[in-house]
């Protein structure tokens, strides 16, 4: 039976782009809309605030900027280890354990060796090359930006996905993009499943304004922050370029972003919106968290207090073959299209399960929903631990790394000091 209600309508003015995005704040009293161009309104929900155009008017504005900043690849991936057969100073024997895939045409070389494009080695690098020749020394100047996941080129190429394996691409871009080689991304191979260093390379990029459209919102669990999620499309001459999220975490209270963005890669290129889900607030960590995708049926949990990259969780959910039914038809792997993030009451003291996270995975392309049980409290205090400890590791190796290098200056010095005996 339907009530018989009469309508109260209100007209709320002001976006010039349709409306992708809206909800209430937790005090009922507050409405939030975001468009298509990125514009943000809090509006009041109370009818008296009309404008004396008859309209109601909001209350706050923001602007997402329609283009940001960011660091684009410009090129191929130049190997910097494995050798490559024939480069000068570092003989081809380096190379007969190449397991990363790429052959010998990945990056153009002179005829003494060395790579072209301006990413070739100077002296100071060949130097170091030969206490470090896996180039760790490369990300001392620089930070993690984005972790993605691809089949490995080398893998099988077997119909089956028994097969496939897995490749974890870390890119690391420079701490200053002012500074001396701040235009070179470092990206970091690994095998998934071993974590074996598969391949470190150079990868030229520039840092530029670039347009953004935004293509998905949400409010997290506490409704204190809104999640805004952009499409960054490469450039149509950019050869190593790929289609990214931005996602940008506003603080609704001050209506401005206060943590850095978040860049995360997009598996589908540019042809699926984003799989995502939020966490509650974690009692052990004291913030929320997101989960996203990161290609080949891996998710990436992202703090929202930081907008770093905390936990990468293979969910072993891997599409079956092309026509088999239920499974991804997608080549690489699964990733996925709908992600859920239900947490089991722990008042339901009857199931073994209560307290406990679970993540619910579609896969794109799919008919099946995969559902995962996960312990997120305990996961989260193993990361703050691991946290400590890679932080120790990265300070006793750039300590050992500098302690290196002032022993060979003495040396040189006392090689270079004139000798006095008579």
């Amino acid at each position: 039976t339907l009530l018989a209600v009469t309508p109260i309508q209100a007209m709320y003015r002001s976006h010039d782009a349709h409306v992708v995005f809206l909800g209430f704040l937790s005090d009922a009293a507050s409405l939030l809309t975001l468009d298509a161009s990125g514009q943000l309104a809090l509006w009041p929900t109370s009818t008296s605030q009309r404008s004396g155009f008859g309209w109601i008017k909001p209350r706050k504005r923001w602007q997402l900027p329609r283009s940001i900043r960011t660091c684009l690849p410009r090129s191929g991936l130049h190997p910097v280890w494995p050798a490559l057969p024939g480069r000068s100073g570092r003989g081809s024997s380096a190379n007969s354990g190449n397991k990363s895939g790429w052959g010998s045409g990945t990056a153009a070389t002179n005829s003494t060796g060395w790579m072209l494009d301006g990413l070739e080695q100077d002296k100071g690098e060949s130097e170091l090359l030969k206490n470090d020749p896996q180039a760790r020394f490369l990300l001392d100047s620089r930070l993690p930006w984005m972790v993605r996941y691809i089949p490995n080129p080398n893998s099988s190429s077997s119909s089956s996905n028994s097969g496939l394996r897995v490749m974890q691409q870390v890119l690391h871009r420079p701490l200053d993009n002012s500074a001396p080689g701040s235009n070179v991304l470092v990206v970091s191979s690994y095998d998934a499943a071993s974590g074996e260093l598969l391949m470190r390379a150079k990868q030229r990029c520039t840092y530029s304004r670039a347009p953004v459209k935004v293509v998905a919102a949400e409010m997290t669990p506490s409704k204190r922050e809104l999640i805004i999620f952009c499409s960054l499309a490469p450039q149509q001459d950019d050869p190593g370029a790929s289609y990214t999220f931005t996602v940008s975490v506003i603080n609704l209270a001050a209506m401005k972003a206060l943590v850095p963005k978040i860049d995360t890669p997009d598996p589908s290129n540019g042809t699926s919106p984003p799989a995502y889900a939020l966490s509650n607030t974690l009692t052990s960590l004291g913030t929320e968290y997101l989960f996203m995708n990161l290609g080949c049926a891996v998710v990436g949990v992202y703090s929202l207090a930081t907008g770093q990259l905390v936990r990468e969780i293979a969910t072993g959910v891997l599409g079956s073959k092309p026509g088999s039914g239920g499974g991804s038809s997608n080549p690489a792997g699964s990733y996925f299209a709908c992600l859920a993030l239900p947490r089991v009451s722990e008042k339901q003291g009857v199931f073994s399960n209560a307290g406990r996270t679970l993540l619910a995975a579609s896969a794109a392309g799919g008919q099946k929903v995969y559902v995962l049980e996960m312990d997120v409290e305990g996961a989260a205090q193993k990361v703050l631990e691991q946290r400590e400890l890679q932080q120790q590791q990265q300070q006793q190796g750039l300590q050992s790394r500098l302690n290196q290098q002032q022993q060979q200056q003495v040396q040189q010095g006392l090689q270079s000091r004139p000798n006095h005996q008579q």
